[in-house]
């Protein structure tokens, strides 16, 4: 039956495979398992469709076996599809080190290494542990020089003084690195020099930048400029730079005017200290920013400032038992908050006057993210005890977060007259489309729920899931 339904459309699809401008648009359009399904309608669409555009996007997940991961490579090298991989992203906490394999010595940084030295159309890295992988393959940001069409680099726990090699790249769009934290900045002062020389030559196309347990002053200038010794650093700018993150970041002894070096920035991570906020050379900065992370201080600061954020993550906790004025730290016009409050059921009292409070002085708010910590407090009754001051929001998506640390007996997961409490948010929100609550324990890990609404309805159905990953391929797979 399969075959007869789907011999109409090989002609079609024959002639459609020979067009290669519209094919390729159409494969450009699809996922990993619509493109398989296309791919086994016809001989044509086969063949142009594998090994060329099904492996377009590769993304290595953490919990998946090391023998899959050998397996899948190999089907790789075989197929010729690693010369035409655009994405590669490997989000492995911790690399396995290398281990014999067939009487050989092979592990997965060598199968990473291989596959980058195969492909030449690499548009994007994303490595989660970079120093393993560099350690093991020392000659990989070299590697990296060679690629013509890379333009988003994204390294996380990497050592500053494993970058060397790293300024030959040509200019990229998009640049992220997460730092472990070092006691010998000695070392690593030629990891700086590589960073601020791929900066100044990409200070033409960076749109993004994001670094995180770096020291600024090694990277960004006292006179604002990042250039290597042989360039002028007067009038140093980032023209296209929209999106800077700092979070983290060591920023003592910084001083740096960021209204003449990133004069279009719109999102700003703020580092933990904000005296640069304080400067009147970064007033302009400040004023132009629509989406802010930070310390709570330096929303007042924006708030004084006059500047209309859109959108505010807030890093500190608001400490139950003082009251706070939301109205001199973020404007009416606020749309999407993420929030943190030390919850405590023995203080709702003091939890449902800052959600009022709250709701009072952002009235146009659409998203909120509550970060909920607490020691050993149900999260179910104290969700329940909050809720009333919730329904005041017309929210359009409510994210509820968490953590705590430490052993308990209760159930995570809702049951019976619990889940109750849940479905009950949406039934009295029916502004609310998106409801997700994420629970997180040292012993238990993570756990998710997410309610979607559908229609006017407002049916909400449930989706647990047990790790951040299933929740992000989630987003990407959702069937609606």
């Amino acid at each position: 039956m399969l075959l007869e339904s789907l011999q109409p459309s090989r002609s079609y699809n024959a002639d459609l495979f020979r067009c290669p401008d519209i094919a390729l648009e159409i494969a450009s359009l699809l996922g990993p398992s619509s493109l398989l399904r296309l791919a086994l309608t016809s001989h044509e669409a086969y063949d142009f469709i594998i090994p060329c555009h099904l492996y377009r996007h590769v993304t290595i997940h953490h919990n998946t076996p090391e023998t899959v991961i050998h397996d899948f490579f190999d089907a790789l090298f075989k197929c010729g599809a690693a010369h035409y991989i655009q994405t590669f992203s490997l989000k492995v906490p911790r690399l396995p080190s290398l281990r014999a394999r067939n009487g050989g010595l092979r592990g997965l940084s060598f199968d990473v290494f291989a596959l980058l030295l195969e492909t030449h159309c690499l548009r994007r890295l994303l490595v989660h542990d970079s120093y393993n992988l560099f350690s093991e393959q020392p000659a990989l940001p070299m590697v990296l020089c060679d690629f013509s069409h890379l333009a988003d680099v994204d390294l996380r726990r990497v050592s500053v003084d494993q970058l060397c090699g790293l300024s030959e790249m040509r200019p990229i769009r998009r640049f992220r690195l997460e730092a472990m934290q070092s006691f010998d900045i000695g070392s690593d002062v030629a990891g700086y020099q590589e960073i601020r020389a791929l900066l100044w030559k990409s200070r033409e196309t960076l749109e993004f930048i994001s670094f995180s347990s770096l020291i600024l002053r090694f990277i960004f200038l006292r006179d604002g400029g990042t250039p290597p010794a042989c360039h002028d650093s007067s009038n140093t700018t980032w023209p296209r730079v929209l999106t800077l993150r700092l979070s983290d970041c060591n920023c003592d002894d910084w001083r740096m005017d960021l209204s003449g070096t990133f004069p279009f920035v719109t999102e700003f991570h703020s580092p933990p200290t904000f005296t640069f906020a304080r400067e009147h050379s970064n007033q302009a900065f400040l004023l132009a920013l629509t989406r802010v992370r930070g310390p709570e201080g330096l929303f007042r600061l924006l708030s004084d400032a006059e500047n209309k954020i859109e959108e505010a993550w807030v890093d500190d906790y608001f400490p139950y038992g003082q009251p706070y004025n939301f109205s001199s730290y973020f404007s009416p016009t606020l749309a999407t908050l993420s929030i943190a409050i030390n919850a405590s059921l023995g203080h709702v009292g003091n939890s449902l006057v800052t959600l009022s409070s709250l709701c009072c002085a952002v009235p146009r708010l659409q998203r909120l993210e509550l970060r909920l910590s607490a020691g050993k407090t149900r999260f179910i009754e104290y969700i329940a005890a909050i809720s009333p001051a919730l329904y005041s929001f017309q929210l359009v998506q409510l994210t509820v977060t968490w953590s705590y640390n430490y052993g308990g007996h209760g159930p995570l997961r809702p049951a019976g007259g619990q889940a109750q409490v849940f479905k009950e948010i949406p039934s009295n929100m029916p502004s609310l489309q998106l409801l997700t609550v994420h629970v997180w324990s040292e012993r238990r890990g993570n756990v998710h729920w997410v309610w979607k609404g559908k229609g006017r309805d407002q049916e909400f159905c449930l989706k647990e899931l047990t790790n951040s990953e299933e929740e992000h391929r989630l987003a990407y797979d959702w069937d609606l």
